[in-house]
């Protein structure tokens, strides 16, 4: 008796250049940003504790979100661009929102569109 292999493999999807200078860059600022923010700065505590806690977390999502996009997964744009709008909401909030805080984050999220059908 024949059995049929019903499972199937991941396509083979090449990642593109600009992603993965994205996620090479991503995935060093978040490491150098990391012990900074771990370290407690008096400017990041001037604006609260929960900020403080709040870019911890933050920086660890977007270090999971650029292995994703490391990966070509599309759960990883869904992730970054809902972090993006948290942040962007929180700037506001605390009032050192700025047009500058917007462009790189969404220069990822515009090539992660882009490859977007090449992802998983």
């Amino acid at each position: 008796m024949k059995t049929q292999n019903t499972f199937k493999l991941p396509k083979n999807v090449e990642r593109p250049l600009p992603i993965t200078i994205i996620c090479i860059l991503g995935l060093i600022g978040a490491v150098v940003s990391l012990p900074g923010i771990l370290s407690g700065s008096p400017q990041i505590k001037e604006l609260g504790e929960w900020f403080h806690y709040h870019l911890a977390i933050s920086t660890i999502f977007g270090f999971c979100c650029f292995l994703g996009l490391w990966s070509m997964k599309r759960w990883a744009l869904y992730l970054y661009s809902g972090i993006l709008l948290i942040n962007q909401i929180i700037l506001l909030i605390v009032g050192l929102w700025n047009p500058s805080s917007l462009i790189l984050p969404l220069l990822v999220v515009i090539f992660g569109v882009a490859y977007f059908h090449k992802m998983d």
